[in-house]
């Protein structure tokens, strides 16, 4: 564990005084790297020095702001129509040093399936098609044969090196040699080993069999110098290759997305607490095979299709290397080192990143230190923007990625290299990778954040020297608690005259130290082998040293009696209600409506329940964005962070504005790039600030900061487009309101219209407890859920207490329930209940009723999700055709229906942001997730989870303790050991924190 404290990620940075003594190591994705001289870079890459002019991004003469667009190139090979052809070229698979000869491995790449396996007959690594000609199964969940055969795991198919087929175990050995058909054979990928990575061809045509005598994977210099050391990561990335790249050519993003982890390079003048800064960027020679960047402390490459790579200004080695000892006279080494980033597109909203720094300096470190723990602080930097990055590109493809640049604000220098590689993207490579018509173009369904920034699938089992320190470190986790429980043991059955009571506590302090490091040591594998979440907007300065330090990664991360709950006061969609005096409903909304119920009386026939009288609506159509929507509660806001919601399909980023005291809410995507603003912070004056390049936003949605403008350069911060969205917004009801509308003349909407007033929640002398969850089935199936008290009884049974009828039909007493509806017009509808109570839908958000409201909204998520999609599958609009509702139970459902229908389209307005197909139906556990869809979101139980969590640990000491303190005095034995033995079920108890999870 000392070692793990003492390895912090900052060892494994680039550094950014190479000049200095002291030894630092490469930092992933840090491009604050020293000048190169020319003569150096061309003298180790003769090979791609060029005569172009240098062009930078944005003439520094311009004045005014409106007119700054994208930097762009002033010069540009003639390339005369080529086009990129994405099958032409040679794609990385795998390093060498993750792959195990002894079976095959399923890899993707442009989209194919390919399966890498090692061929011990030639001692060649080899890339098939992974599909058995047989009956398609994945040959990469087979084996290698005791021959050295690719075995396929479904019939035993094998086949050789070439593809060809060896053995058909179903075929008769005395009938035709059905395993020499050309159809039995499998497809074959060009494969070759370079820079001990596999690379592939990916065209199985035979033409391509040798192409490596005619086209070679790209060579990078140091991968070959035995004088340079090589450590090597990959990892599978859940957003595209486009993003992946032009993210690795952006060094402004560093000092805000990876603050308290990379080290950079502190301005004269700090304006803020990152310390960004103007960088001068400028592109060469843009042409089909990619372009070369340069930079005020070196050169930079792009290799079309997947390399990228930075160059570092070579220093004087001063002993941390193979430097002669000091007074011999000789010439020392010239201290070199490069970043290489090799990026793979995989398929859409999908990538893979083989990283290498290769140098010539402390080569001795890596053959010291394991890989795993560099992987540790790397793997730490990739997750700290991942979740923007993967937001970001959701955004991307909303506008279109050929409007990238109409989308995007890159003012500054600072982008040139983002920008060369969309220009060479839209110019040579038809704007996207070529899938060859395989998808359809829509990115992936977004994980659970969980699941997202998941380590162990996205890494851990792709890399050698991680899964084995995984495997090791779980293995002596189990040995500190088999110590501990053993060492109590000990204590506990030898008589106490054998061991002296110095030796009793100190095997007691042993146990309780082997159970302390045992927990640990799961919180260390936990957050770096399986799930480390970052939340920019609560890292303080004061935290950077620790996140530096793996051993202190950190996430921001009571049953009862339910068939007799011990209070009904608060119990969410119970409508068995008391009656309510007629008097109290007729005060507040009086109405000269007849009255009509849901059915008639006769039960001659049964139908639809109908209205028999509806307000003229004169033909009136509901605007869905004409109407105030709630966000969330204030209660479970927090000032210190901005919050990303999700409402109408608009994302919008809420946020707490200290300048003007009030709340705000925004777009949520920064102009420059498109990152989600609700991953950033609000800075010390209280602007909010986004996270990828630092850009500032006061209330208003003005940006007040650039970090990447100079400042004597034009105001670029007052152009209009890099103002955000401003949505109207306002506090009612102690929840925050916003009218979906950014157009300024919605600015003072809350003067025309207000949100819906509901008296009770301005009565100081009522109750009110709020509550807030995110559900996984639409809004209506939702409002039917909650005006369906016919549901409860069965749907709901232990947990909700319902009328008991004078004759119980059943087990849960399900009975006839009397519902009519009053005046349904465009504004919704009033509902009665008859002797239990009035029900008011005010559209399109609000279902209240007079009387009792809480428990748990997700018990009957199951059904409400399964249910919501049988109605996709018959068309909202069918709904009375394919529903059978023939009591009067269902009246206030079909008063929605009928409202929805009539008034609003039929549907929830998206405006086109939806394509109206349903997400695929999650897992289970995932479905019934709280954590993620309430706890999160809900301060209260965000804190009794971190208690309940605490409690737990400490339950476990206070047991181990007792046992040992009764074990070494054997005074009072028995009343420790009952101790001890109560604590045990309240660890139990406690450990039902895993309710706020799921059931």
């Amino acid at each position: 564990m000392e070692l793990l404290r003492t390895s912090s990620v900052s060892t494994i940075l680039v550094p950014t005084s190479i000049s200095k003594t002291q030894l630092t190591k490469p930092n992933l994705l840090n491009f604050q790297l020293n000048p190169i001289p020319s003569s150096s870079f061309s003298r180790i890459h003769g090979k791609t020095s060029s005569k172009s002019k240098l062009f930078t991004t944005i003439s520094p003469s311009s004045v005014s702001t409106e007119s700054i667009g994208p930097p762009e190139p002033e010069v540009e090979v003639e390339t005369k129509g080529e086009k990129f052809d994405w099958y032409s070229q040679w794609y990385p698979l795998m390093p060498v040093c993750d792959l195990d000869k002894r079976v095959p491995h399923a890899k993707k790449v442009l989209g194919l399936d390919v399966v890498v396996w090692w061929d011990r007959n030639e001692s060649e690594w080899k890339v098939f098609d992974d599909a058995c000609p047989h009956r398609l199964a994945p040959l990469s969940e087979g084996r290698i044969d005791q021959w050295g055969r690719l075995q396929c795991v479904y019939h035993g198919w094998c086949f050789n090196g070439s593809g060809d087929c060896k053995l058909i175990p179903q075929a008769p050995p005395d009938g035709p040699p059905v395993h020499t058909f050309k159809k039995a054979c499998v497809a074959a990928y060009p494969s070759t080993l370079h820079h001990d990575i596999v690379w592939f061809w990916p065209n199985t045509d035979p033409q391509y069999k040798d192409i490596i005598l005619k086209k070679q994977p790209p060579f990078i210099p140091e991968l070959e110098d035995p004088s340079y050391t090589r450590t090597m990561g990959n990892r599978d990335i859940a957003y595209g290759y486009d993003v992946l790249v032009e993210n690795l050519m952006d060094p402004a993003h560093v000092p805000y997305a990876h603050y308290g982890i990379m080290r950079t390079q502190t301005p004269k003048v700090k304006v803020d607490r990152e310390g960004g800064r103007p960088v001068v960027l400028s592109v060469k020679k843009l042409d089909i095979n990619g372009f070369d960047g340069d930079q005020e402390w070196g050169i930079s490459k792009f290799i079309a299709p997947c390399i990228f790579y930075a160059y570092t200004k070579p220093t004087e080695n001063q002993g941390n290397g193979d430097a002669s000892p000091a007074g011999t006279g000789k010439p020392s080494v010239q201290r070199k080192m490069a970043l290489i980033f090799i990026c793979i597109p995989v398929s859409p909203g999908n990538s893979r990143l083989i990283w290498v720094f290769p140098r010539n300096f402390g080569v001795w470190i890596d053959k010291v230190v394991p890989r795993w723990i560099f992987h540790v602080g790397q793997n730490l930097i990739l997750d700290s923007d991942l979740y923007l990055l993967h937001v970001e590109e959701r955004k991307i493809m909303d506008v279109g990625p050929a409007n990238w640049q109409k989308a995007c604000f890159v003012p500054t220098k600072s982008d040139a290299l983002v920008v060369g590689f969309r220009r060479w993207l839209n110019k040579y490579a038809g704007g996207e990778v070529d899938w060859k018509g395989k998808y359809s173009g829509a990115l992936p369904p977004t994980p659970p954040r969980e699941q997202l920034m998941d380590r162990y699938w996205s890494h851990v089992v792709n890399c050698r020297s991680c899964i084995a320190a995984h495997k090791g470190l779980n293995a002596l986790e189990v040995v500190l608690q088999v110590a501990s429980l053993a060492l109590v043991g000990i204590v506990a059955a030898t008589k106490q005259n054998v061991l002296s009571l110095a030796a009793r506590n100190t095997m007691i302090a042993m146990a309780v130290v082997c159970f302390a490091g045992s927990k640990l040591l799961a919180h260390f594998i936990h957050k770096n082998f399986h799930y480390h979440d970052y939340n920019h907007a609560f890292l303080k300065q004061a935290a950077m040293e620790g996140l530096r330090t793996p051993s202190v990664l950190s996430s921001i991360h009571i049953p009862t009696s339910i068939s007799k709950p011990p209070f009904t006061s608060h119990k969410f969609l119970n409508f068995q209600f008391n009656p309510l005096p007629s008097s109290t409903f007729s005060r507040k909304t009086k109405s000269k409506s007849k009255l009509f119920t849901a059915m008639p009386s006769s039960p001659s026939f049964v139908s639809t329940p109908e209205p028999e009288l509806e307000a003229d609506s004169q033909a009136d159509k509901f605007d869905w964005y004409a109407h105030w929507y709630p966000v969330m509660p204030v209660c479970d806001l927090d000032k210190r962070a901005p919050h990303a919601k999700k409402v109408m399909g608009l994302d919008i980023v809420v946020w707490w504005d200290k300048n003007e005291s009030s709340w705000r809410v925004f777009n949520d995507a920064c102009p420059h790039r498109l990152a989600p603003l609700s991953e950033g912070r609000i800075d010390r004056w209280g602007r909010l600030q986004c996270v990828y390049h630092g850009w500032c936003f006061n209330g208003s949605g003005n940006c007040n900061f650039i970090p990447q403008a100079p400042p004597d350069g034009p105001p670029v911060c007052t152009s209009k487009r890099a103002r955000v969205a401003v949505y109207p917004s306002t506090v009612h009801h102690d929840i925050v309101w916003f009218w979906p509308n950014t157009d300024p003349q919605y600015k003072d909407i809350i003067l025309k219209k207000q949100p819906p007033f509901i008296p009770e929640l301005d009565d100081p002398s009522y109750i009110k407890i709020t509550i807030s969850r995110d559900l996984p089935y639409g809004y209506e199936v939702m409002i039917e859920n909650l005006m369906d008290p016919a549901h409860v009884p069965y749907a709901h049974y232990g947990i909700m207490r319902t009328r008991e009828p004078k004759v119980k039909g059943d087990r849960e007493g399900g009975s006839p329930v009397e519902l009519s509806i009053k005046k349904l017009d465009r504004d919704g509808f009033v509902g009665d209940q008859g002797q239990f109570g009035i029900n008011k839908f005010i559209a399109p958000c609000i279902s209240y009723a007079h009387s009792s409201p809480v428990v748990d909204l997700g018990d009957s998520a199951i059904a409400d999700a399964e249910k919501e999609r049988k109605i996709m599958e018959n068309e909202s609009s069918n709904w009375q055709k394919a529903c059978f509702v023939p009591t009067k139970s269902d009246a206030f459902v079909v008063g929605f229906r009928k409202w929805l229908n009539k008034y609003a389209g039929g549907q929830v307005d998206w405006r086109g942001n939806h394509s109206g197909a349903l997400p695929p139906t999650p897992p289970r556990e995932q479905l019934l997730d709280k954590y993620w869809s309430h706890v999160v979101n809900c301060s209260s139980c965000k804190s009794a989870y971190k208690g309940l969590s605490a409690l737990e640990v400490i339950l476990q000491f206070a047991s181990l303790a007792f046992v040992g303190i009764a074990g070494a005095t054997k005074h009072k034995a028995n009343t420790m050991v009952a101790m001890a033995v109560t604590q045990n079920p309240g660890c139990l108890v406690v450990s039902e924190a895993d309710r706020f999870r799921n059931i």
